[in-house]
């Protein structure tokens, strides 16, 4: 905790000193990229400060509960900002259109709990052991002493939420949970949160998971695989952002260690998602694909042809195994 609470006494100075603040959220959103880059923001525009949060991506409806959501913006022209906190963003790739605001900053902060994050900002906050970056984002709160709003609560107990799996993954820990007890204590809404993250499916995703698990083809009783192209999100109505339901319930398969759902963006373009449930580490195998992760939860990019990828795919999983 001492290295924590170093880096957490430099970013304050940095906040401090900072005259114009940049955030943003990353390709692909998720809750956590999401939570944690509101509750900063909410936190420094209390302080007074000069902030903006940028959008990477398409933000799905679910998320439009969450406080302060309507406050992403994009950006036209290139400023270069004081300071740039990216969040939850395991590369500057993934920061996408972003990085070159980045890159451009005076200071360039990194929180982040992926253990694949090779530290590209000036002052790089990783804790992979930490269940989300909103987890270690509250401790560096607690650090900074930093009063935390209901909005700010709401937030935070959402990102972790989403990273843990209502708390079933096996990242949560004993500090996640008094973390969680202390947000709700704080004024986190946790009905609100859990209505829109947990139980209000659009039925849009309950026509592509039925053709994701009618496409599921299943490998040595260890892997279930499927795939989703472009009309199949035509023919349901849904977006390459509401698929990650299909990989959680082939996971979830007696007897299945890995599920990998192979997503068509363009044309020759796939992106890769992938979870394990017990001990394959998919954040190698996504590493060594082009992008990371998590031991049990990580994605990639792939380029070719889809049985190319596909046979790469399973291959890669398959030697990891071994």
């Amino acid at each position: 905790m001492s290295d924590l609470k170093d880096k957490a006494f430099k970013l304050k100075d940095l906040i401090d000193s900072a005259n114009s603040i940049a955030l943003s959220s990353h390709v692909s959103v998720d809750g956590d990229n999401l939570g944690s880059s509101l509750a900063l923001y909410i936190a420094l525009k209390n302080m007074g400060k000069e902030v903006i949060v940028y959008k990477s991506d398409e933000i799905p409806n679910a998320y439009n509960f969450l406080p302060s959501i309507d406050e992403f913006a994009i950006w036209n022209d290139l400023v270069s900002h004081d300071l740039y906190i990216s969040l939850d963003c395991g590369d500057l790739e993934r920061l996408g259109k972003n990085k070159e605001l980045f890159t451009i900053a005076k200071n360039k902060v990194v929180i982040d709990h992926h253990k694949t994050n090779p530290g590209y900002g000036d002052l790089n906050i990783i804790e992979f052991e930490k269940s989300s970056t909103c987890e270690l984002l509250f401790e560096l709160f607690m650090l900074m002493d930093f009063n935390i709003t209901p909005n700010m609560a709401t937030a935070l107990f959402s990102g972790i939420s989403t990273d843990t799996g209502r708390f079933l993954y096996s990242n949560t820990s004993p500090r996640t949970f008094e973390i969680a007890k202390i947000l709700l204590e704080y004024g986190a809404d946790k009905d609100t949160a859990y209505l829109n993250l947990f139980m209000n499916r659009p039925r849009r995703k309950l026509e592509v998971l039925k053709i994701g698990l009618e496409k599921a083809e299943f490998i040595d009783d260890f892997l279930a695989i499927s795939t989703i192209l472009k009309e199949d999100l035509k023919s349901s109505g849904a977006s390459i952002h509401e698929l990650d339901e299909i990989g959680d319930f082939l996971r979830d398969t007696e007897g299945i260690e890995v599920a990998a759902l192979i997503k068509e963006a363009d044309d020759g373009i796939y992106k890769i998602s992938l979870r394990s449930k017990e001990y394959l580490n998919v954040g190698s195998v996504a590493y060594d694909l082009g992008g990371g992760g998590h031991i049990k939860a990580a994605g990639a990019t792939m380029k070719g042809n889809l049985d190319e990828v596909k046979e790469k795919l399973i291959n890669r999983i398959l030697n990891e195994r071994n």
